[in-house]
């Protein structure tokens, strides 16, 4: 339901950006790795912001924030499209394992 809302209002304020979503943190640190079904990076572009709940179930927000504070985790690449990453889940609510 939260992401419903989220991007509402994204399209309400005439953002361009691209909103995707996963259901855990899980799948949030293989989306920003690249890994799995998100291995393609011209279908899951790498995104310019990134929304976690902290509450998200099988790796916390706070989880995806201490992988993001090692040193050097990614490998940036500049897209032409603005891509927002969308972790919600709290308590396993959230959208299905992808939305976009």
């Amino acid at each position: 339901m939260t992401f419903f809302f989220l991007e509402r209002a994204f399209k309400l304020a005439g953002s361009s950006h691209s909103l995707k979503a996963v259901p855990d943190g899980a799948q949030a640190l293989e989306y920003l790795t690249g890994e799995g079904i998100f291995a393609d990076r011209t279908r899951h572009p790498f995104p310019d912001l990134i929304l976690l709940d902290i509450n998200m179930p099988k790796k916390s927000g706070f989880d995806v924030l201490a992988w993001l504070a090692q040193p050097a985790p990614l490998q940036f690449a500049s897209s032409p499209d603005s891509h927002l990453l969308v972790a919600p889940g709290r308590h396993g609510e959230g959208p299905p394992a992808w939305c976009g």
